[in-house]
């Protein structure tokens, strides 16, 4: 996955006089939901791969929630709660 210099070139407008740290710790939640964005849109696709469907699911929700976004966060774990409980070996 590449992740253009965007997001990154309007957070550094917004604060263009932020340290280089911030900045990058600003990009780290855009950049890990789009991988999370991908890689959920692969496991949903693949049933034996389930289990790593709710694991990614419930990642993606803590993310949302670390932003603020629980209306995002909330749907994920929605979403998670209707994966099949088999799959954990539970029966």
């Amino acid at each position: 996955m590449t992740v253009g210099r965007g997001a990154g070139m309007a957070m550094e407008r917004v604060a263009p006089r932020a340290e280089p740290g911030q900045l990058l710790g600003a990009r780290v939640p855009l950049v890990a939901r789009r991988m999370l964005d991908e890689a959920i849109a692969l496991l949903e696709k693949n049933p034996a791969e389930i289990a790593n469907l709710a694991s990614a699911l419930v990642n993606r929700s803590f993310l949302h929630l670390s932003v603020g976004d629980v209306r995002r966060a909330r749907a994920d774990l929605t979403w998670c709660r209707r994966v099949p409980f088999v799959c954990f070996g539970a029966g």
